[in-house]
């Protein structure tokens, strides 16, 4: 599933795998973990073996009956979801959120993408012209 993401993300394996400002992760219709990147393990504390094929409640407990499940749901529903501005709850920062459906062939949604991004990572990365003033 690396691959794919990178694909849609217009990045690379590597990028993806490795970004220290953006954490991705997918998941099957049961939460199941497919994908599970460095930014994941640094926050979480979970390794991708650790988490690879596990539902997303059982190795991270904190999120069930919590909105993030609802969100995740609405995902693998079919429904693309954006969350602007987030707080972290376990570190410092904000972030923007971006859960989107994965449909086979078909049209049957089969996962959801979770990118996160943390924009306080971003603008100290990249410290563009104006980009205070977008993020903020």
């Amino acid at each position: 599933m690396y691959k794919e993401i990178a694909v849609l993300m217009n990045m690379t394996e590597d990028e993806v795998r490795f970004s220290p400002h953006l954490l991705v992760n997918a998941f099957d219709a049961e939460h199941k973990v497919l994908f599970w990147n460095a930014r994941c393990e640094k926050y979480f504390g979970i390794s991708e073996k650790e988490a690879m094929g596990k539902k997303l409640e059982d190795i991270v407990p904190r999120v069930r009956n919590n909105k993030r499940m609802v969100h995740l749901e609405r995902a693998l529903s079919g429904l693309p979801v954006y969350l602007a501005n987030g707080k972290y709850e376990k570190e410092d920062g904000r972030y923007d959120q971006v859960l989107f459906p994965i449909k086979d062939a078909g049209g049957k949604v089969v996962a959801a993408v979770n990118i996160v991004i943390d924009l306080d990572l971003v603008k100290t990365v990249y410290r563009m012209p104006g980009l205070e003033s977008w993020l903020n």
